[in-house]
Order: structure tokens, then C-alpha cells, then sequence
């Protein structure tokens, strides 16, 4: 829950699921959202999301990066590609998904000149998803 809901379910005196399940739904879809609206029906326990409708794992995971002037060197962009290649395995591991391929991709600026213009990408199939 957004930490703006939370403040302002307490300030209407909503403290516990208790005092959450006696809300009612079409109130608060109407002063907050349709999912918190969802939340109290489900706690009500009318069913809202079936199992069939659950949304499906993310299918990607990006980390990427501007930097703030040119690299030049192979080092700084190598060390940058091992950095983010290790945030996208902790958001893979965190998700409890496996990979079956790696995309890494380098692009000047889309701000430089037409002619300085760099871009490179490269697809890595795993063996096995891991």
C-alpha cells in the first residue's frame, strides 16, 4: 500500500485489516483506487482476481543507464555492463525467475550529432535458463 493510502486510512481511524474489512468497497473506490476497492472486497472474501486472471510473470528486466558525459574507455564500460548485469540477476533472483538470454546494448546520445552517432546490441542465449 502507497504510503499516502496508508496515512490517510489512519487519519479515518483505519488501523487494523479489521477496520479495513468493514469499509465499504464503493467508498473507497471512490476516494481512493479500484485496487484498494478489489483489496476489501477480497478481505470480505468476495472473489475478485481468479487464479486464471493473475498477471503473469514480467517477461523482461531492464537496468540501464545514462551517463552524464562520453565514455570513452572500454574499462568504464565494462565495469557499467558488470554493475547493471548484476542488479537485473538480483531483480531475477528476487522474482524467483530464471533468464534464458542476456541483451546488453551501448548508444551515444541521442543529442549528438547525426554523424557521431554510436549504437551496438547483442543477444546472449544461455544454455539453460538460469
Amino acid at each position: 500500500m502507497r504510503p499516502q493510502i496508508g496515512r490517510q486510512l489512519k487519519d479515518i481511524d483505519i488501523a487494523t485489516v479489521q477496520d479495513l474489512v468493514q469499509l465499504d468497497p464503493v467508498v473507497v473506490a471512490r476516494r481512493w483506487s479500484v485496487v484498494l476497492e478489489r483489496t476489501v472486497r477480497e478481505l470480505q472474501g468476495i472473489l475478485c482476481i481468479d487464479l486464471e486472471n493473475a498477471p503473469l510473470p514480467i517477461q523482461q528486466i531492464a537496468c540501464t543507464r545514462s551517463f552524464g558525459h562520453p565514455v570513452t574507455e572500454q574499462a568504464e564500460l565494462a565495469q557499467a555492463i558488470t554493475e547493471f548485469a548484476s542488479r537485473a540477476a538480483e531483480k531475477l533472483r528476487r522474482q524467483k525467475q530464471q533468464a534464458s538470454q542476456i541483451l546488453t546494448f551501448v548508444r551515444t546520445s541521442p543529442f549528438r550529432r547525426q554523424d557521431d552517432q554510436y549504437s551496438r546490441s547483442i543477444v546472449l542465449p544461455l544454455v539453460r535458463p538460469t
